[in-house]
């Protein structure tokens, strides 16, 4: 079975921004399921805001204006 996320390549890059952090076991697994999370929201707000000035595609002016609120209602 294929793992849904590279488990070392997560943990590596979480050390090397934050080398004083320690993570314990399965860790990464719940920062990278945050940031689909946060992801996620992202493009069904940006999506939602797209819909509203009648446009079929999203783009980056759609993403900017509902970024604040996204990583508002994200931060701990």
């Amino acid at each position: 079975m294929k793992r849904s996320a590279p488990r070392t390549k997560l943990r590596g890059v979480i050390k090397k921004n934050n080398p004083a952090y320690r993570c314990g076991k399965n860790t990464e697994l719940l920062i990278f399921l945050d940031c689909v999370l946060m992801l996620k929201a992202l493009a069904r707000q940006a999506n939602h805001k797209a819909l509203e000035n009648r446009e079929r595609t999203i783009t980056a002016s759609h993403i900017q204006q509902v970024e604040k609120e996204v990583l508002k209602s994200f931060k701990g």
